[in-house]
């Protein structure tokens, strides 16, 4: 196991405290009734165009801007009726297309991703019949039965391109149903699936039989289909007993090698081949493993990390530079050397802990492991039944957690330093915090809430220019999210219900103004001004200009090519701040109005 010297280690952190930037809020939106909604998946283009899926409760407005794109649930005898929606927004937030699927019975989102191709993928699951074409024709799944359907998507307008639909016999949802809990897409639009069964399931929906079964009461699959949705490879996994074997998450690598993570039960055999890789028995019911398929779908490794308590969760799976990042929690103790050695991290302050641990992505080996100070909740909670991600990678050499902030004070540092967050007025609110992939420095985190009501990050996702987008639910009656820099409230439309919301945001190695990441300079003159100001500098292709006042407001928005000229003369004198956004990335800097 590598390890840093104490006095490296506090370099290090130190460094982290002087480099420290800010989440730099790009676009957002809020979705909702008087009822219940919820985000529980999210995707990002790399343009930054947003697709969001979840839950939403009677009706919808899917525009979140003044214009109207309402679509009604399905009629239900269970008042009021829950279906799900999906929305796409262009990379300026304005609403592009979206939809609604549902019938009188229970629907989940499972995963949704964009392809290479500008193609969007959504994986979700249902019971009986329903017409997942979204629209003016109709394909409907078997009447019977549970299914889980794959969509492909044209990415500019919505419409349907391909699908398939696993199907199993049994009439009961969620009890004993396949439920798909994630998608992971490739370049070409090939994908993985991963999820949860509680009978037996097909997952060659062609002519083939794939046929997996369960060992115990609930058991995963993982299952890969070509870019044209054809079956490639895919097996269950689950140990002896009537216990739950679930998968949390699913990453690629470049070589297109599937990672699987999530927590399994002695008698577990991860080797889908003729020989056998066992798990044995622990003072545990369950424990966190990883394991490693080759793009042809042959078992390479598995790595187990062996804790005496049953709750352990894994929240998270990131791949790069040859290595694995595992986020995981624990009770007690974990040992989270998988080989021959032992590593263990035990709690600091109470009785649980969240860790990280970097294992080699050829071995399987320990490299690095670091804990916090105390439980930080992943999203979703303790309990490791969830399958929401609360971690992605960065291009630059970072990645980004969300998690849940509970009752007290909150050390987002892992090693020496402190930087203290607390939810506000005890409720529940949303933690966003930056980490180097190297040694785990802190180099920025947030937290996301309002003075009542609890708020929660569901997912979050990255795209290759950097951009960060999470979504959720939220309670309050207001919630911003913008945490640095001018506050940008989303409103609730009921008094106790949950609205559906997303937020982007980029990052800025400055906390006092202009993106120091971006080379080419962008200026603003003159500052302080009466009437105008122009906007110049090297930045090339359109950009978009949004000032904001000292509440908040967005007091007046433009876009255009450089230079651009801004009439503020309506404007009382003061302070303001303006957010630029374009393919050179973000900026935020100060005015002033004399």
């Amino acid at each position: 196991m590598k390890k840093l010297s104490a006095c490296l280690f506090l370099l290090l952190a130190c460094l982290a405290l002087h480099a420290q930037g800010q989440f730099v809020h790009q676009a957002s939106a809020r979705w909702g009734t008087a009822l219940n909604d919820n985000a529980t998946v999210c995707a990002l283009a790399a343009d930054g165009a947003m697709l969001l899926a979840g839950t939403f409760s009677n009706s919808i407005d899917l525009d979140p801007r003044p214009g109207e794109a309402l679509f009604t649930a399905a009629t239900s005898s269970s008042d009021p009726s829950v279906d799900l929606f999906v929305v796409k927004l262009n990379a300026d937030g304005s609403y592009a297309w979206g939809f609604t699927i549902g019938n009188d019975r229970t629907e989940l989102v499972g995963g949704a991703a964009f392809t290479g191709t500008g193609d969007v993928l959504l994986a979700c699951s249902f019971s009986r019949a329903v017409d997942i074409d979204p629209g003016a024709g109709e394909v409907l799944s078997p009447s019977t039965g549970n299914h889980s359907a794959v969509l492909r998507l044209d990415g500019q307008t919505g419409t349907l391109q391909d699908h398939m639909i696993l199907s199993s016999p049994v009439s009961q949802f969620v009890t004993s149903a396949h439920t798909v809990l994630g998608l992971e897409a490739l370049s070409d639009g090939a994908f993985a699936l991963h999820g949860s069964f509680g009978d037996n399931l097909d997952l060659d929906h062609g002519d083939g039989v794939a046929q997996v079964n369960t060992s115990g009461a609930f058991d995963a699959f993982v299952a890969k289909y070509d870019a044209a949705m054809g079956f490639e490879w895919g097996f269950g996994l689950g140990g002896t007993g009537n216990f739950t074997d679930q998968t949390t998450d699913i990453r690629f690598d470049a070589d297109d090698a599937l990672y699987v993570g999530g927590f399994f039960n002695a008698g577990t055999d991860f080797d889908p081949g003729p020989d056998q890789t066992v798990i044995p028995s622990a003072s545990s019911g369950r424990d966190v493993c990883v394991a490693k398929y080759a793009a042809d779908g042959t078992f390479n490794w598995v790595a187990r990390m062996v804790s005496p308590s049953s709750s352990d969760g894994v929240f998270g799976l990131e791949v790069a530079d040859g290595e694995v990042l595992l986020m995981g929690s624990y009770e007690t103790s974990v040992d989270v050397d998988p080989g021959a050695g032992t590593e263990i991290l035990s709690p600091i302050t109470n009785n649980t802990g969240t860790y990280f641990a970097k294992l080699n992505a050829a071995t399987g080996a320990l490299e690095n492991a670091a804990q916090f100070d105390q439980m930080i909740e992943p999203v979703g909670g303790a309990s490791a039944n969830s399958h929401r991600r609360s971690l992605a990678r960065t291009d630059d050499g970072h990645f980004v957690f969300i998690g849940d902030l509970f009752f007290g004070t909150y050390d987002m540092q892992i090693g020496p330093g402190t930087t203290t967050l607390q939810p506000n007025s005890g409720v529940r609110d949303i933690v966003m915090a930056r980490y180097a992939w190297d040694d785990f420095s802190l180099s920025g985190a947030v937290r996301i809430g309002a003075a009542s009501g609890s708020d929660d990050a569901n997912v979050i996702a990255i795209n290759s220019a950097g951009q960060m987008l999470i979504a959720g639910a939220f309670r309050s009656s207001v919630l911003n999210v913008s945490p640095q820099g001018p506050a940008v409230n989303l409103q609730n439309a009921g008094s106790s219900s949950s609205d559906a919301f997303c937020a982007r945001y980029a990052w800025s190695n400055s906390t006092t103004g202009l993106n120091e990441t971006n080379l080419l300079q962008l200026n603003a003159f003159p500052n302080p001004f009466m009437d105008r100001i122009t906007l110049n500098g090297a930045w090339g292709g359109m950009i978009r200009v949004r000032i904001f006042d000292a509440t908040g407001r967005v007091a007046a928005e433009t876009s255009g090519t450089l230079p651009l000229t801004l009439d503020l003369g309506v404007l009382p004198a003061g302070s303001y701040t303006a957010h630029v956004t374009s393919e050179n990335g973000p900026a935020v800097f100060r005015l002033m109005k004399e």
